[in-house]
């Protein structure tokens, strides 16, 4: 359940405050809480060690850590993610491929500012809403709409690829694949049921139960 270092040693402060990029968090308590689950029953108990990664093994993307290069779309790999977690978990591996980060960071204008950050929650309405399509990581075809932004590469030397460079400046919102070219985008918006925070009394329990969650916090 512990979280641990995400970044490397060698990253310094500003370039990590650049990357983060959830904004309004602190506004969570106006939006819908999750409470009560009909699954959530007395006789679930949490244990002191859980690990989606083990638990779901059939889920590729479930520990997948992608790359979000020098833009602050950390909000929408956090969601799709997410997301995508759940989308396998839920069909039992049926689903088993990663959710459009690109098309979420420039295309929910009702998010946030892209690479300038956006809002989790609602980052989960507009998949409630509108839905998002598929798409893989940087310099790939996989799914409909992969990332277009560049990764951030450390050198044998040591040095970051993004290091100095400016903000990579909001994409257009594309309306058609440009990955997998078969792929059908307007009917292939996948749509979450409903969107919501959780307490810290039902993150283990909803984590065990549905997949892994989305969470952000205030620095």
């Amino acid at each position: 359940w512990k979280a641990k270092q995400n970044f490397p040693e060698y990253m310094t402060k500003e370039q990590i405050v650049r990357l983060l990029g959830s904004k309004s968090v602190k506004g969570a308590l106006k939006s819908p809480i999750k409470e009560y689950d009909s699954k959530y029953t007395n006789d679930v108990e949490v244990p002191d060690f859980f690990d989606a990664r083990i638990e779901w093994k059939y889920c590729k993307t479930i520990g997948e850590v992608r790359n979000q290069g020098n833009c602050g779309s950390c909000w929408a790999h956090g969601t799709t993610g997410a997301f995508a977690d759940r989308l396998c978990v839920a069909t039992n591996g049926d689903f088993n491929e990663l959710i459009s980060a690109e098309e979420l960071t420039f295309c929910c204008h009702t998010c946030g500012f892209g690479c300038n950050g956006g809002n989790p929650i609602r980052a989960w309405l507009y998949f409630k809403r509108h839905g998002v399509v598929t798409g893989g990581n940087y310099n790939t075809t996989d799914g409909c709409q992969p990332y277009k932004v560049p990764p951030c590469i450390r050198d044998e030397e040591g040095h970051n690829s993004c290091s100095g460079q400016r903000t990579e400046r909001n994409h257009r919102c594309s309306k058609s694949c440009y990955g997998n070219t078969t792929s059908d985008y307007k009917n292939g918006h996948y749509k979450t049921k409903d969107a919501y925070y959780l307490t810290n009394n039902t993150m283990q329990i909803d984590t065990m139960i549905y997949g892994p969650i989305e969470s952000s916090f205030d620095v």
